[in-house]
């Protein structure tokens, strides 16, 4: 689960020598309810995964809060779609407690 991007490309290379199959390559890549921006470029993560490590499973979310209530929106999803057209295998990590009110 990054939260940084600059430890990505060090990772990727060091789990590309040590790990020869597919592991979830976690970050909050875009921003979620409540706003909360995401220090990633959505394009340039997903660009470096599938070149660096393409036998890796996108694992891919929206920035959230501890302790605010809120839900996800058809705008998240669709905004989060609009970067996963040419993606094979993909995950999306939600908040369990905001999903029966999204």
């Amino acid at each position: 689960d990054w939260k940084d991007p600059s430890a990505v490309i060090p990772c990727l290379q060091l789990m590309k020598e040590q790990l020869p199959f597919p592991v979830f390559l976690n970050a909050d890549i875009i921003a979620g309810p409540n706003n909360f921006t995401s220090p990633f470029d959505p394009t340039t993560f997903i660009h470096t995964c599938t070149t660096l490590y393409p036998w890796g499973i996108l694992s891919i979310g929206w920035t959230v809060s501890i302790g605010f209530a809120s839900s996800y929106t058809d705008n998240h999803v669709q905004h989060m779609l609009s970067f996963c057209k040419d993606i094979n295998e993909v995950t999306f990590p939600v908040k369990a407690s905001w999903v029966q009110t999204s």
